[in-house]
């Protein structure tokens, strides 16, 4: 039991860092290419990365191994987009 919390904590940090890394890439590059609305605040606009992509990642680890959903990646893009656009 031990090793499998273990492991696990160790996956959710790696995970988390590699999500973090992703937000940052994305935040980046919309902020310089203009495709974030520079009106909106800085925390809102990673809040809303962030989310879509934990939740992303939390439907490919639950919902599309149990039931085989494909996972939507053009919605999640959809969505950022949408939420984050001038």
């Amino acid at each position: 039991r031990e090793e499998i919390r273990v492991r696990g904590r160790d996956n959710m940090k790696l995970l988390f860092s590699r999500m973090k890394q992703a937000e940052a890439r994305i935040f980046s590059a919309g902020r310089r290419r203009g495709e974030i609305d520079p009106g909106l605040d800085d925390g809102f606009c990673e809040y809303v990365i962030v989310s879509a992509l934990f939740g992303q990642a939390a439907a490919h680890m639950f919902a599309c191994q149990e039931c085989g959903h494909q996972l939507s990646w053009s919605r999640m893009v959809e969505m950022i987009c949408r939420t984050l656009r001038p």
